[in-house]
């Protein structure tokens, strides 16, 4: 496991107008509202390697779609300034639970994760996500709520949060690796 340092990078001119008061502290308003603030005022700024683990925070999903906090392995590499990662989700397996063995790849435990049980990579889910994501729930609310009262104020960079990674090994993401392939490609050329 390293830790990374997550930053925040004020933007030169905003992208519009975005906080809205909270005054009902409605929560899943809150988040929202903190995200569009973020997003408009702040860039982020963190390198990611392929193969690499770290945690992600999915706010809202419809049926069967991933939703709150998840690890995630990073597909490719993304440098510093690139504010996009392409992802696989990740899971505990539940043992009571039939899975698809085409869009759900058994991985066994990830190395130095704590507590970490036999985990699962739902390929079926793969996206592309804002590196926005990757700020956790309380880090993003303690600078975001600091930020909106004083944004005349910032200027330049600032760590928000020091982000724990961690690594599949080989066989791991080459495992994922070949299932995206066949899940995405060969699949849909075999069903024609």
């Amino acid at each position: 496991m390293e830790n990374k340092k997550l930053i925040a990078v004020k933007r030169e001119e905003p992208l519009f107008s975005s906080y809205i008061d909270n005054k009902n502290n409605n929560q899943f308003v809150s988040d929202i509202n903190r995200g569009i603030f973020f997003n408009n005022h702040f860039t982020t700024k963190i390198a990611i390697e392929r193969g690499e683990v770290f945690k992600v925070r999915f706010q809202q999903g419809y049926g069967s779609e991933i939703r709150g906090q998840h690890f995630v392995v990073a597909m490719q590499t993304s440098r510093e300034n690139n504010q996009m990662i392409t992802i696989v989700p990740l899971s505990s397996l539940k043992e009571s639970r039939e899975y698809n063995s085409k869009s759900t790849i058994r991985l066994g435990e990830i190395p130095e994760i704590p507590n970490c049980k036999e985990s699962v990579a739902l390929v079926n889910q793969i996206r592309t996500i804002d590196k926005m994501r990757l700020f956790g729930d309380k880090a993003l609310a303690n600078f975001v709520n600091d930020a909106c009262n004083h944004i005349e104020d910032f200027t330049g960079e600032y760590e928000v949060q020091l982000k724990q990674i961690y690594r599949l090994t080989k066989e791991q993401y080459d495992k994922i690796l070949h299932a995206v392939n066949n899940y995405l490609f060969v699949g849909s050329v075999e069903r024609r």
